[in-house]
């Protein structure tokens, strides 16, 4: 195992070229009016006390790439104990956007990112859209945000719910560290509120640039071939005959070291926090959304809804919860109403999500139906989400998009261009064989099972287009 300076070789530099693009994108996001008053119920204690909750995001983390997730290199071998051996897994965890702001925007609030689009109207303010984040800071939870600077100064819409006062910037990609020191001086000290800490890294974020000691694994080079950024990618697509084996074998490579680095930088992290704090808090790793590899002519994430960039890993560790795998479906607009369940607490109705809580306890996962989007960062006129100072949802407001819906195994996508994909994610994991044509020669079970996922992308059913 790296010490703390050996994994901060070569990374500490590393301000990440891309904040300066992103930064000018600087969306803003959700606050809330008049919060619902709530009632205390039974949650979740951990020693007798509340749990504390440690989130971490780590950006751009594909759950295809986990080894946890069967991925053929071994690229999370600490997580794949931690959680895979005492913690809970869901196999098929699906982010309900596929790029960081309507992903948080979504998580944060329980709602689907059109559902929390707004129009701005000057001094007309109706329908209140609160976030978990809101009711937990008037349960009395401290809350505690760290991020990398850069990119936040971009993704606005997810710094600006919490206070300055609750939040940690940094410039160093390692913050984790950062989150580590403050975690101590929690179970240390005298302050014994219950508290709410997100973590989120750029670790495994484009530029790919892994330190020295990772990029020879996985078969890579002796000689080192540079950081691999997003233009880098986007040049490889322009090339006449698109990019080759070998540049798409390399990004991939590179990507996978990340995450290998990231995995090691974690189980820094855990091996430093007191022993107490796992006997005292639930621990949530997650991502909020993936990175495609050219499996549909498409590098990064943000421009569609296959599996490379909506399934991600949603990890879970529970004092005195027993281990184990689901497979059923979930999203991560489920993650709110958890989190209120386990503080006792009751959802407001604007929360779409269902709570986790009897799953974590050990029972099975009722059958759902999540939905992902992938909204174009270029909006016309005056629409974007909400801020929650100025502004509250009036209207629901159709950008057009990409959506998918799925159902056990079966997901049906409608694209930006008007075209219909289904798939059978069990025997076509890739999402490489359309079986909208054959939607009726399935099963009647399948058929009666499938049905209502085209009526809820209110788009044409297979029956309907033959007549």
């Amino acid at each position: 195992m790296p010490s703390k300076s050996q994994l901060k070789t070569g990374r500490l530099a590393l301000v990440k070229p891309l904040a300066v693009a992103l930064i000018v994108l600087g969306l803003g996001t959700l606050a809330v009016f008049g919060l619902p008053k709530t009632n205390k119920k039974p949650g979740l204690t951990c020693s007798g006390k509340p749990c504390n909750v440690i989130l971490i995001v780590a950006d751009t983390l594909a759950a295809k790439h986990m080894s946890l997730y069967g991925y053929e290199r071994e690229t999370t071998p600490f997580l794949d104990e931690f959680f895979g051996k005492e913690g809970i897994v869901f196999e098929n965890a699906w982010s309900n956007a596929s790029w960081t702001v309507p992903s948080f925007i979504s998580f944060f609030t329980s709602r689907l990112p059109s559902d929390a689009y707004v129009e701005r109207i000057e001094d007309s303010l109706s329908e209140s859209i609160p976030t978990f984040l809101d009711i937990l800071r008037d349960e009395g939870v401290q809350l505690q945000y760290f991020h990398v600077t850069p990119f936040l100064l971009a993704n606005r819409g997810v710094l600006e719910e919490f206070s300055p006062e609750e939040r940690v910037g940094t410039l160093d990609p390692l913050l984790v560290y950062a989150a580590g020191d403050w975690i101590r001086a929690q179970e240390e000290g005298s302050n014994k509120k219950p508290y709410f800490a997100l973590i989120h890294t750029y670790l495994v974020h484009d530029p790919y640039d892994p330190p020295e000691k990772y990029r020879t694994l996985f078969d890579g080079p002796v000689q080192y071939p540079g950081p691999v950024f997003d233009g880098t990618m986007f040049q490889a697509m322009r090339q006449p005959g698109g990019p080759t084996a070998a540049q798409v074998e390399r990004y991939t490579r590179q990507y996978d070291q990340e995450i290998r680095f990231l995995d090691d930088v974690l189980k820094d992290f855990f091996s430093d926090l007191p022993p107490s704090t796992l006997d005292n808090s639930i621990v949530i790793l997650m991502a909020d959304h993936g990175e495609g590899f050219w499996e549909h002519g498409r590098f990064l994430h943000g421009n569609s809804v296959y599996e490379e960039l909506t399934h991600v890993p949603f990890l879970l560790r529970v004092p005195g919860a027993p281990s184990r795998r689901i497979s059923e479906p979930m999203s991560l607009i489920d993650l709110a109403p958890t989190l209120l369940d386990l503080h006792g607490t009751d959802r407001p109705p604007s929360f779409q999500g269902k709570s986790l809580l009897s799953v974590l306890k050990g029972d099975p996962l009722d059958e759902q139906r999540p939905q992902a989007e992938s909204t174009d960062v270029q909006w016309p006129g005056k629409q974007e989400f909400a801020t929650l100072q100025t502004v509250v949802r009036t209207a629901r407001i159709d950008i057009p998009r990409d959506r998918a819906i799925r159902v056990g195994p079966w997901k049906l996508i409608s694209t930006l261009t008007g075209q219909l994909e289904f798939y059978n994610l069990e025997t076509d994991p890739a999402e490489k064989n359309n079986l909208l044509s054959r939607w009726q020669q399935l099963s009647e079970p399948d058929r009666n099972k499938t049905a209502d996922l085209f009526e809820a992308l209110d788009v044409p059913s297979p029956k309907l287009q033959s007549e």
